[in-house]
């Protein structure tokens, strides 16, 4: 028999139900390393890399509110004409799985979640950036080129101070904001960031 049960609005459905809780009171459904899915686009090892079956918006709308991620700086300059060779920088930031990408990048990310925030409020989203690598060849700038890619969603970004909050209290005090973004302890944020930074 088919589930009448909408994935998509799980928590919102439950709002009454949570609303005394604390986010770390509940069993948050999630996603492992979300960025490399079987229906990505890939050059070799689907069967070995992928963790998922679809991209960033399946698995949202599927019900996952964490979304474990390894991101890596993959940018490069490509070589433009031939009698005068110019430099083009490429500026790509990917999710990869053991050096495999399913050409996932943090644009579809940012772009994924703020289109499912934006259209289900009441739903909080986890976005865990486990690991993040700079890369090898231009990793000295690495972070501030990829801090600016999250200004979609800087506006709904619950700030960590909420952390002890219940999700009704988060709600109230917090009106339009429910992505709750994580960084691993060591990941290098601007001091004026730290507010938004959960660990």
């Amino acid at each position: 028999a088919a589930s009448n049960t909408n994935y998509s609005r799980w928590m919102t459905n439950m709002a009454s139900e949570i609303e005394r809780l604390k986010l770390y009171q509940l069993a948050i459904p999630g996603a492992h390393n979300s960025g490399v899915d079987q229906s990505g686009s890939f050059h070799v090892g689907n069967n070995f890399a992928a963790c998922q079956y679809d991209s960033f918006p399946q698995q949202l709308s599927a019900g996952a509110r964490y979304l474990d991620l390894r991101l890596v700086d993959s940018s490069y300059k490509k070589t433009i004409g031939n009698k005068f060779p110019t430099y083009k920088f490429i500026e790509v930031f990917e999710f990869q799985h053991g050096g495999i990408s399913a050409g996932r990048r943090l644009e579809h990310l940012v772009g994924a979640v703020n289109s499912f925030a934006t259209a289900n409020p009441l739903e909080i989203i986890f976005i865990d950036f486990h690991h993040y690598d700079r890369g090898r060849n231009y990793s000295y700038d690495s972070l501030q080129r990829c801090l600016p890619k999250f200004n979609p969603i800087k506006n709904r970004l619950i700030p960590r101070s909420a952390s002890t909050l219940s999700i009704g209290e988060i709600r109230q005090q917090y009106p339009g904001c429910n992505i709750v973004l994580c960084l691993a302890h060591d990941y290098p944020v601007p001091s004026r960031d730290e507010q938004d930074k959960w660990p």
